[in-house]
């Protein structure tokens, strides 16, 4: 029996598998809103919303914007008002995040926030408090650490550390309890920095590092413990300070207590150097010549 071998012509293997082509695509079908389940719930991607959980886990609330969601219990619309974050990454749990949350990412757990380009870990942290719009939402920040409370119209921001409070532009604040704001209560500080645990400003372009400090002064600085720089462009040492007077500009506390103060040296703006007490060869207050 002889077999002959014939050769297809192109054309006809071109159309063949464009025909293949054809049924495949007839056969596929698009994404419904319901693309891809796996594990009882597991991963769900849906209208460009990636949403992954533990099966076992509560289900995170969504709304139509693009993001992806880690965990369980996460809430990206919140209330009724269809306000939702966007084009944003959540990986926890409990967290309530909304529109604030556009080009940003939580990750942690019962973190509540809006935010723009901003990502915020850790726990219980509230960003952009009191905030209805989005508009209102802290901007270009960085949150870390825990119950941290960031008022909203905040932006440019470095918040490190547990239970501080923060209504500030262009600010740093590291370590806990710390509070920040403006000179007014409800109004923004700028370019200040708080660092160590209890302090307090309430001033623009303030500064203290320490502990229990408080800086009221414009453009003042406080490094040490129970420091007060209540005057513009001021700088307390050392520890709890006497109030300080009006021409003061620079002081050195050496108190022992906030109901114990005292100051060794006071420079004040008119090029005096006044001492608590005489001592040296240098005259000094009421000591002098």
């Amino acid at each position: 029996m002889k077999i002959t071998r014939r050769t297809l012509p192109k054309s006809v293997i071109i159309l063949s598998l464009g025909c293949l082509t054809f049924l495949g695509l007839v056969a596929w079908s698009p994404p419904t809103n319901e693309d891809v389940l796996v594990n009882s719930g597991d991963v769900l991607v849906r209208d460009g919303i990636i949403d992954v959980r533990n099966g076992t886990g509560s289900a995170n609330t969504f709304g139509t914007t693009p993001a992806v969601i880690i965990g369980t219990s996460n809430n990206i619309v919140r209330g009724t008002s269809n306000v939702q974050v966007g084009r944003g990454l959540i990986i926890g749990a409990s967290n309530v995040v909304s529109s604030g949350g556009t080009f940003s990412a939580v990750v942690g757990s019962s973190n509540d926030a809006w935010a723009v380009n901003s990502l915020v870990v850790g726990n219980s942290n509230l960003v952009s408090n009191t905030a209805t719009t989005l508009g209102e939402s802290t901007r270009y920040s960085v949150i870390s650490g825990s119950a941290n409370v960031l008022n909203k119209n905040c932006e440019s921001l470095l918040v490190g550390g547990n239970t501080n409070s923060v209504l500030a532009n262009a600010s740093l604040v590291s370590g806990t309890g710390n509070t920040i704001g403006g000179p007014t209560v409800g109004s923004l500080t700028y370019h200040s920095a708080s660092i160590g645990l209890n302090n307090q400003i309430a001033a623009v372009n303030g500064w203290t590092m320490g502990y229990g400090n408080f800086v009221t002064g414009t453009k003042s600085v406080a490094i040490g413990s129970g420091l007060t720089a209540s005057n513009t462009q001021s700088t307390a040492l050392g520890k709890f300070n006497d109030a300080m007077q009006s021409n003061d500009v620079l002081v050195v506390g050496t108190g022992s207590s906030a109901s114990t103060t005292n100051t060794a040296l006071r420079v004040t703006s008119d090029g005096g150097v006044i001492l608590g007490r005489a001592q040296g060869d240098i005259s000094m207050g009421i000591y002098g010549n």
